[in-house]
């Protein structure tokens, strides 16, 4: 799973999206889920309080922030049962220990209060932004999970009508949809910022800004729609979009220019978006790298929708092909840009040499993500090359996506095998030649 995006490009930058949040008011429920308000004494605090699945009365569960596994900063404040100020206690793995009696559980988030330009997305932790007119709550920072099962019904939801809560997708029941396990994470907004909406092809999108001016000068709402209607077209194909996700979120914050990056995450169906202020001069050339982040992770998003309660995809394919189709929209909502085709001619360079594959060698998630990026998006255009000329242009990679997207892969991350069998209708050693060169042993990836 996914769910942040680093590419260091010269001055260019690295995105972070979220997908965020619109408001309700709605009183707690006992049921299963949590609830948010803001500290009356001070705002800037938020009360999480957390009603697991019933219990049977004798068994200790384990709590923890499900981002803490994938390097993010837990900013979970002093858990405690509802009927006790005591902290529960950690184990040795770090996890929370619940009682057997606890039915709720209650802890704090502080987020920090970010000065503008400096809120770097690609850490997902929850801030006060814009003096904090924003307070952004990230689920896989400031919400324990139980360990032993997955809660994909789970609903967050605001104590009363004091708390405003803005979220990608909203619950029959009331709140705001909490992402399965299998999902990627999911990102909510405290506060009353300005809610711009516009409908994207089959999507409701909502945006918030840090700095609507800032936004509107530089074209970013029109260009993600070209973005989105692109991607739309390549996951979805002509099927259409299923209505429970049709609603998304996009939080646009500024980061300084001078820091020489951007940051990038897609949440389920939130998003939050890094853009770069402070430089006028340059702002044309940053807007090139700054839509393929924005590309890349939409790409992730729109596959995490696709692929529902699916396990995730194998981190190289999830990457690789992110950023393949991330320079295609990229160069689609930009045709004429200078930029675009400088930051394409350094991700796909078929003369590159080959160090490793992506299966049947040892290599850690950080060296397969890097692969990514250039070796992976090299793949899937010469693959995509490929098709189109052995199918004399009647066919290229575009029409496998949707397909392949939902496929069930192989345990090593190999190509999947319904995969591989369409790819062999064109009876033609160059395809098989691709596969063995960038990602491995063709004949043993189908199982021949």
């Amino acid at each position: 799973m996914i769910i942040k995006t680093k590419i260091p490009t010269n001055s260019i930058l690295r995105t972070v999206f979220f997908v965020q949040v619109f408001s309700m008011g709605m009183m707690a429920h006992a049921e299963s889920g949590y609830t948010v308000r803001q500290k009356q004494r001070d705002s800037s605090v938020l009360e999480i309080t957390y009603t697991p699945p019933l219990s049977n009365g004798v068994s200790f569960r384990k709590l923890r922030a499900r981002g803490v596994e994938w390097g993010l900063q837990d900013q979970v404040e002093l858990p405690h049962c509802e009927t006790s100020t005591a902290p529960l206690k950690k184990d040795g793995d770090g996890d929370w220990i619940l009682p057997p009696d606890c039915q709720r559980v209650i802890w704090t988030i502080t987020p920090p209060s970010i000065r503008d330009g400096t809120y770097d997305a690609s850490t997902q932790a929850s801030a006060s932004i814009n003096q904090g007119n924003i307070i952004l709550l990230s689920e896989p920072t400031s919400l324990l999970r139980m360990r032993e099962a997955d809660t994909p019904n789970s609903v967050l939801r605001p104590t009363s009508s004091s708390t405003k809560l803005l979220g990608a997708t909203p619950r029959d029941i009331g709140g705001w949809q909490i992402p399965g396990e299998n999902n990627a994470p999911e990102f909510f907004v405290v506060g009353t910022p300005e809610v711009v909406d516009q409908d994207i092809g089959d999507f409701t999108v909502r945006y918030v800004a840090d700095d609507w001016r800032r936004v509107r000068n530089l074209g970013l709402m029109s260009s993600h729609a070209k973005v989105l209607r692109y991607l739309t077209r390549v996951v979805y194909a002509d099927t259409q979009v299923p209505e429970k996700d049709q609603s998304l979120l996009v939080v646009w914050i500024g980061i300084d220019a001078q820091k020489g990056h951007a940051g990038g995450a897609a949440g389920s169906r939130s998003f939050l978006a890094n853009y770069l202020i402070n430089d006028e001069k340059e702002a044309p050339d940053h807007l090139a790298p700054t839509l393929m982040i924005l590309a890349h992770e939409q790409f992730h998003q729109l596959t995490d929708a696709l692929r529902g309660n699916r396990p995730g995809l194998p981190t190289w394919i999830n990457e690789s092909i992110a950023q393949y189709y991330g320079l295609r929209a990229m160069q689609y909502a930009s045709p004429k840009s200078a930029t675009a085709e400088k930051l394409i001619q350094h991700f796909i360079d078929p003369s590159r040499s080959i160090k490793n594959r992506f299966v049947g060698e040892v290599l850690d998630r950080n060296q397969l993500g890097t692969l990514a990026y250039s070796q992976g998006a090299t793949f899937w255009a010469e693959l995509d090359r490929a098709l189109h000329t052995l199918s004399g242009g009647s066919t290229d990679l575009e029409k496998h996506i949707p397909e392949l997207l939902k496929m069930n892969f192989p345990q090593d991350g190999s190509l999947p095998p319904a995969f591989l069998a369409q790819l062999s209708r064109w009876d033609d050693g160059r395809i098989e030649q691709l596969i063995e060169k960038y990602v491995g042993n063709a004949r043993s990836s189908s199982g021949g």
